[in-house]
C-alpha cells in the first residue's frame, strides 16, 4: 500500500476500478486531468494506441496503464487501467 495522504491509499495489487473510492476520486480530481491531448504517450502498442502515459502529482510519479477490451486497432475502448505509483 501506498499512503497519498493521511486518509488515502493506493493498493498496487489492484486496477483501478477496485481501488477505494477515496483512491478514485483522488484520481479523477488530480491525475486524469493531465491525461490530455498534449500529454505524449510513453509508448505505443502495435496498433498504435497509447500504451502507457507518466503524469507527476505532488511527489508521486504515476504511471497509467490502458488495458483495451479488445486487441485490435479498430477499438480503443478501454475495460480498466492499471497503476504504478512511486514517490519522486
Amino acid at each position: 500500500m501506498i499512503q497519498i495522504n493521511p486518509t488515502i491509499y493506493f493498493d498496487e495489487s489492484k486496477l483501478l476500478s477496485k481501488q477505494t473510492p477515496e483512491f478514485q476520486a483522488w484520481y479523477n480530481e488530480n491525475v486524469n486531468p493531465l491525461i490530455n491531448d498534449t500529454l505524449k504517450p510513453d509508448i505505443l502498442d502495435e496498433y498504435k494506441r497509447p500504451k502507457s502515459y507518466t503524469v507527476t502529482v505532488d511527489v508521486f510519479s504515476v504511471t497509467i496503464y490502458l488495458l483495451y477490451i479488445n486487441q485490435s486497432s479498430s477499438d480503443w475502448r478501454c475495460r480498466d487501467f492499471q497503476l504504478t505509483i512511486k514517490t519522486v
